[in-house]
């Protein structure tokens, strides 16, 4: 803050806004040019901006209906917070996000670069003027940007007053001028917002397509090895250490490559106690020792699914079921036999070590007999252990692409690195790496094929979430703006007036943006607010809230002003004059009327945000700065500290000017466009 308001910061082209820092460069530009000049390139970019418009379209439909499907899903099943609700898993920020390993750092930039030079290639294909690329920083880069013009890009007015890195173009204009701007086409302006969003997903593509190569080139060392599916709370499995997604290995000291094996080896050892080798996430193998479980009846619970009978009667994860209508449970086999025998609506009594249920069954969603709702061990320890597929499992990751054709691959996709093995994904080292081998031709590259595999992996699916996240039909995102053009272009044949058209479609973007933005919070933080206000509760409060940000968005959305209503003169408009004089002969005040677009403004702001009258010559801006006076004033405006009103009575005098005959003169209110007063020069 120190540093920005001495100018040191501006000094190496650099702005701060708030803990954000923006580091911008001008070079580059020459890449851009070379990147995209000719016709051969620019109707290349073109035709490819085109087609990425069509899955962007896609792709803001797939992500609106998934985080409102999510709502609602968090609304109906209400689901307990873990740790995808975790605050330091809402970012997809590597290493501070636990699902996302470091090497995502390459995808992570790669998606900034490839996203944000796509835009700026295609600014420069339409026209459109890149005043600078850079990176946004915090303690470290979070983030890259091309910046636009945005006057030519959205048409908008932008700020008179640029930073002396942002006005370098113009040191060959005429003084006091600055040269006049196209505007982008509805159509040009789709595209270059599209640009970045086709580049993700054109780099997720690649990445994966090498990513899929590299699965054709490795296969399994062993199959069926015996794998940790779930610990219950409390059990021998989970006093000793034992964690879901760990492999084991060795039953004291005997290896055991598959279920059988471990079955064998530790019926009979359970009394007696045993060290089982493993192999945890990390990819250790370690022994852990588990004392002697004299306890011949019951069956652990491992889980209880959420909306069911059993979570529904009290019983959590941990308890041990003893008895079933009063018959003794021994172990899992007694367990499925019973359950087998029972139908839905039936209501059994279940005892466990911590008390007494009694439970009204529901209709299994697999089966015809009853459902309880529980996910129990397979053996004394508490844990179920199953066979790892490790053959079916590298089959699986080799047919996600014919996934990608449905809605529903694309949802598997993006929830690969959060879901638990045997289904999700997110890295082969150093856990599955020992699982596999390259073979044939891989054979050479060893143990790093399974760290390229792992970047390749995390370079598409970051450029390809990037993507649909951008998608989502919100500004500031890129599918917001792509949304509403499309919706000015939708509205155009039944309403006419723009103003009005480009007001309507301002003000339903922002409503849905504020419905995906609320939804997105339901999200997030849903099941923690559930807990504490209930259903309804939370219904209210986000009613509440976005009837407030609704509000808030309409009067934003409508807030267009109207020109003021003001007699306006200009006397000396000749060819044998050099001074203009505009003087206020009535009407309305204008506030904050004319600023220097040289300086930086007193209020925290820049002096052309008060700018709301322009004086131009032919179309092209005067600059006032040291050669104008108000009321007779030299000094009205010297500097960043000053601002003025034009009101009844008050003349503006400009001098110094080269007038000829046939020019246009114009006194222009920057809040609308419109034009309040012309004249021609005589």
């Amino acid at each position: 803050m120190i540093l920005d308001k001495r100018g040191i910061l501006e000094r190496y082209n650099i702005s701060a806004s708030g803990p954000l820092l923006m580091i911008r460069t001008t070079r580059g530009k020459r890449l851009l040019e070379r990147l995209s000049e000719g016709d051969l390139r620019k109707g290349f970019w073109r035709s490819y901006a085109n087609i990425g418009t069509i899955f962007v379209l896609i792709s803001m439909v797939f992500m609106f209906v998934l985080v409102a499907y999510g709502t609602y899903l968090t609304f109906t099943l209400q689901p307990a917070p873990t740790k995808l609700h975790e605050p330091r898993n809402v970012l997809l920020l590597p290493g501070l996000n636990e699902f996302i390993p470091l090497c995502a750092w390459v995808g992570f930039v790669i998606a900034l670069i490839v996203h944000e030079l796509s835009h700026a290639i295609l600014g420069v294909v339409e026209g459109i003027k890149v005043k600078s690329m850079g990176l946004l920083v915090a303690v470290i880069p979070i983030g890259a940007f091309a910046e636009l013009d945005s006057e030519q890009l959205f048409g908008k007015k932008e700020k008179k007053v640029q930073k002396n890195r942002e006005l370098e173009h113009d040191k060959e204009l005429k003084p006091g001028k600055e040269d006049k701007k196209r505007v982008a086409t509805a159509r040009e302006r789709t595209r270059i917002l599209s640009a970045g969003v086709t580049s993700n997903f054109a780099v997720a593509l690649i990445a994966f397509l090498l990513f899929l190569a590299i699965l054709f080139s490795i296969q399994p060392v062993m199959d069926n090895t015996p794998f940790v599916y779930a610990v219950a709370k409390d059990s021998p499995a989970d006093k000793a250490g034992i964690k879901p997604e760990m492999l084991i290995t060795k039953v004291d000291g005997i290896t055991t490559r598959n279920i059988a094996a471990y079955n064998n080896g530790t019926e009979e050892k359970v009394a007696g106690g045993m060290i089982l080798t493993v192999l945890d996430e990390s990819g250790a193998e370690r022994e852990i020792i588990l004392e002697g479980v004299h306890e011949t009846e019951g069956v652990w619970i491992s889980d209880v699914v959420d909306g069911f009978p059993a979570a529904n009667a009290g019983i959590k994860s941990g308890m041990c079921i003893i008895t079933m209508n009063n018959m003794s449970i021994h172990g899992y086999d007694d367990f499925q036999n019973f359950m087998n025998q029972t139908v839905p609506g039936q209501v059994i009594e279940v005892r466990t070590n911590a008390t007494t249920f009694a439970v009204e069954l529901e209709k299994s969603p697999y089966y015809e007999f009853g459902f309880l709702g529980v996910v129990v061990a397979n053996n004394r320890l508490g844990m179920r252990v199953g066979d790892f597929p490790a053959k079916g499992y590298l089959e699986h990751l080799r047919s996600t692409p014919r996934t990608l054709i449905s809605p529903r691959g694309w949802l598997m996709l993006t929830g690969m690195p959060f879901s638990p093995l045997p289904y999700g994904f997110s890295t082969f080292s150093p856990f599955l790496s020992h699982l596999y081998e390259p073979a044939g031709t891989a054979s050479f590259l060893g143990g790093s094929i399974f760290a390229i595999a792992d970047v390749l992996f995390w370079i598409g699916w970051i450029n390809f979430y990037v993507g649909l996240f951008n998608c989502l039909p919100m500004v500031p995102f890129d599918g917001g703006y792509v949304f509403r053009e499309m919706l000015n272009s939708i509205l155009r044949p039944g309403i006419k007036d723009k103003r009005k058209r480009e007001m309507i479609s301002k003000a339903i973007t922002y409503a849905i943006g504020i419905l995906i933005f609320s939804s997105i919070v339901v999200l997030i933080a849903g099941p923690y607010i559930l807990r504490e206000i209930g259903v309804f509760g939370l219904i209210a409060a986000m009613v509440l809230i976005v009837m407030v940000l609704v509000t808030l968005a309409y009067r934003i959305a409508v807030s267009v002003q109207k020109a003021p209503s003001a007699v306006l003169i200009i006397d000396g408009a000749n060819a044998n004059s050099d001074t203009l004089r505009i003087s206020h002969h009535g009407g309305d005040t204008i506030a904050d009327a004319f600023g220097n677009p040289e300086t930086g403004g007193g209020r925290g702001q820049s002096a052309g945000d008060w700018n709301y009258l322009e004086v131009r010559q032919n179309g092209e801006l005067y600059t006032l700065s040291d050669k104008s006076r108000l009321n007779g004033d030299a000094n009205w405006n010297p500097g960043p500290n000053r601002y003025t009103q034009f009101a009844a009575g008050d003349e503006l005098e400009i001098s110094s000017l080269s007038l000829n005959t046939g020019d246009s003169i114009e006194i222009v209110y920057t809040q609308t466009g419109d034009v309040l007063l012309q004249t021609t020069v005589t």
